[in-house]
């Protein structure tokens, strides 16, 4: 939103955050913001977060076969959670704390299903080169 790129802006945000946990008045004015004011806050904050995968996404080569499969895998498991909310339920409790989390759920299938095709598809590309 801010367009600040500097890894020093977020490293200094980073140790604000830590401060204020550790510094219960200055932790008091931060508690003391209005709900409104925060949920407004974290819905453009989420908002953004969202905008920034969509163009990542309408930048990514769908025709391949591989990144399709990958990003609709993806978004199919990580709605399990809200479809579904008992499908983990048999699962143990340290499993749930993860899975429960349609978030957290994209995003391990995503890194998991990327690293898989990046291996074979590398492998597949040494033998074919090889010939």
């Amino acid at each position: 939103v801010t367009r600040v790129r500097s890894r020093h802006v977020a490293a200094l945000a980073g140790a604000l955050m830590v401060v204020l946990a550790f510094v219960p008045v200055l932790g008091a004015a931060v508690a003391a913001v209005p709900g409104p004011v925060l949920g407004g806050v974290s819905l453009v904050m989420f908002g953004t977060v969202g905008a920034v995968g969509l163009r990542i996404l309408a930048r990514a080569d769908l025709t391949e076969p591989r990144n399709l499969l990958t990003v609709a895998l993806a978004f199919a498991l990580g709605m399990i959670p809200l479809g579904a909310p008992d499908f983990y339920a048999p699962l143990p409790a340290y499993l749930r704390t993860v899975l429960d989390s349609g978030i957290a759920v994209t995003g391990i299938v995503a890194f998991l299903l990327h690293l898989l095709f990046s291996h074979t598809g590398a492998a597949r590309h040494r033998k074919e080169s090889a010939r």
